[in-house]
């Protein structure tokens, strides 16, 4: 684990909840772009904008409007690609470092029992890809309203 924390680190990515803790042009957080950050920074760019400005909050959605102003064509297909949880949620990139070590002891167990080492690199990949797979089913998922069965019965 320790020898692929450079890895970890390299590939940490915050996960957009509310955007309330994600400095837009500071860090790392457009999974679907080069560097997962903003790459092209106009002449005007507001340092200490936060992500919840992309993000409208009634609709739990991304204002295309005000991100289409401020980004390049292909940042903006990566932002709007980003789901958004129907759920207030905060930022996190805990869940991200949870399932990049659960991948990593994942891989420690093949190699042990004989299996091929999967080249490193594709450990962040592997890691968003199984977090966006989660949160969309996590996003289908309805649970029954207890309350509201508690009194009917």
């Amino acid at each position: 684990m320790v020898a692929a924390l450079p890895i970890l680190k390299s590939g940490s990515c915050w996960r957009v909840g509310n955007g309330e803790s994600i400095k837009v042009y500071v860090d790392k957080w457009i999974l679907n772009c080069p560097a997962n950050r903003v790459l092209y920074q106009g002449q005007d760019v507001e340092r200490e904008m936060m992500v919840s400005e992309l993000i409208d909050a009634d609709l739990h959605g991304w204002r295309r409007d005000v991100i289409i102003e401020k980004f390049c064509r292909e940042e903006v297909d990566a932002i709007c690609r980003i789901s958004l949880s129907r759920r207030y949620i905060a930022d996190s990139v805990f869940e991200v470092f949870i399932v990049q070590a659960w991948l990593l002891w994942n891989q420690r167990n093949v190699v042990a029992h004989g299996g091929q080492l999967r080249d490193p690199k594709l450990l962040n990949q592997r890691a968003v890809e199984y977090l966006d797979e989660y949160r969309k089913v996590q996003d289908q998922i309805t649970l029954p309203n207890t309350a509201t069965q508690s009194r009917q019965s």
